[in-house]
């Protein structure tokens, strides 16, 4: 089993244009307030496409990063938040295997949590970008 790298970014200097990491490799990050980058986080539950896509920008691999000491992605949260928006144009920039690898710790991915909560629009939107997610079980 591979150990992840842990690293330290103060949620002050964590703007896009100054984070500029490559998070391809599946790094987790963490601070003390549970998030890698607070700006980031932020943006995701407030529904802030432009901040979230320039931040992709300038980080490889931060859409698929886990951000919370929950092992949540950025799709996860914005799904948790109901950032209906946030979460479609995440959900059509990755691809599916993305989709299907990224679970929390307790094992649920983004469809799950989605359609727990009864959110029929982003559960569409999953399952268009593909079916066979509908055939992954949670852990729990």
């Amino acid at each position: 089993m591979m150990r992840r790298k842990m690293l330290w970014v103060s949620p002050t200097s964590c703007r896009a244009e100054n984070c500029n990491t490559d998070f391809s490799d599946g790094m987790k990050m963490k601070s003390a307030r549970y998030t890698w980058c607070l700006p980031f986080y932020t943006a995701i539950v407030a529904g802030d496409w432009d901040t979230v896509s320039e931040f992709h920008s300038y980080n490889k691999g931060a859409l698929t990063a886990i951000i919370t000491s929950e092992g949540e992605s950025p799709l996860h949260v914005a799904v948790a938040k109901r950032q209906v928006n946030l979460a479609n144009e995440l959900i059509n920039i990755m691809s599916a295997e993305d989709l299907s690898k990224q679970r929390n710790y307790g094992g649920r991915t983004a469809l799950h949590i989605a359609a727990s909560d009864g959110n029929i629009e982003i559960v569409k939107a999953i399952v268009e970008n593909d079916e066979k997610l509908v055939t992954i079980q949670s852990k729990s």
